[in-house]
């Protein structure tokens, strides 16, 4: 079984995204790892490596992900093909 994401996790994957995502720099980091672990503390670190990675192949929008289009992410991933 796959534990669920920590705040350590969370902090990771911010840094992840400020790495593929130079212009995403919150002004308060204490409150963005506090929303984003809230926000996906009942998803997997695999699942959200998956959906980042989909997001990043995929997104050619220019900007960062949120935590509900990454959720977003996963529940396509989930969808059988058709």
């Amino acid at each position: 079984m796959e534990e669920f994401m920590t705040r350590e996790d969370i902090q990771d994957l911010l840094a992840m995204i400020q790495g593929a995502y130079p212009n995403f720099n919150p002004a308060n980091k204490t409150a963005t790892i506090n929303a984003w672990t809230m926000a996906l503390e009942d998803c997997s670190k695999n699942q959200i490596a998956l959906a980042f990675k989909a997001y990043l192949r995929t997104n050619n929008s220019g900007f960062a992900p949120s935590p509900g289009q990454l959720i977003e992410q996963l529940q396509t991933i989930a969808q059988p093909m058709q």
